[in-house]
């Protein structure tokens, strides 16, 4: 990364996906120039999975979803991304958006004195608020909750079948299956 800013202001919590990439792309926007726009998966929050990709089409960028490897090279992003059963490789040309799953890589430790490096450095990082990014925040949306219940108790009943051979246990299947 080239830049960091911390985007922080109470107008951003609780907001709904789109309102969420309505403000990033605000914030990018405001940067300028960028190669590569990487998202996470999905936040812990509402869980929704859908930020990246909107993001992605309000900066009308090629959006590449679940990247598990990601690779610059030549002006493109080749991606190694997630699907049903396995994976596959994209190629997209910058700029991008990727979103990444959690298979990105694994998490790196620091040393203690490169802890406190970065922790000197991330008192001159730039904060914005809403106002100074947004260009329509009146138009933000919240989220709210209005009723959480959990799922009715179900029941189950379990029944292990045994016997000498496989025969005899699919025999006493069949009778269970038809007593209903």
């Amino acid at each position: 990364a080239d830049q960091l800013i911390l985007l922080q202001d109470g107008a951003f919590e609780k907001l709904d996906s789109h309102s969420v990439a309505c403000a990033l792309a605000d914030a990018i926007k405001k940067i300028g120039d960028y190669d590569l726009v990487l998202t996470g998966r999905q936040a812990g929050d509402w869980d929704s999975g859908q930020v990246g990709l909107v993001l992605g089409v309000m900066l009308g960028l090629p959006c590449i979803n679940l990247a598990r490897e990601i690779k610059v090279e030549d002006g493109n992003v080749l991606v190694k991304k997630n699907i049903s059963g396995g994976y596959e490789q994209v190629k997209a040309k910058m700029p991008a958006l990727v979103t990444v799953s959690n298979e990105v890589g694994e998490l790196r430790y620091i040393s203690r004195t490169k802890m406190m490096k970065m922790l000197r450095k991330a008192r001159s990082i730039p904060s914005w608020s809403c106002e100074d990014f947004v260009l329509a925040h009146e138009e933000l949306k919240k989220m709210e909750i209005i009723e959480l219940s959990s799922p009715p108790d179900m029941s189950r009943n379990c029944e292990f079948l045994d016997g000498a051979t496989p025969d005899e246990i699919a025999d006493k299947l069949a009778a269970v299956l038809k007593a209903g």
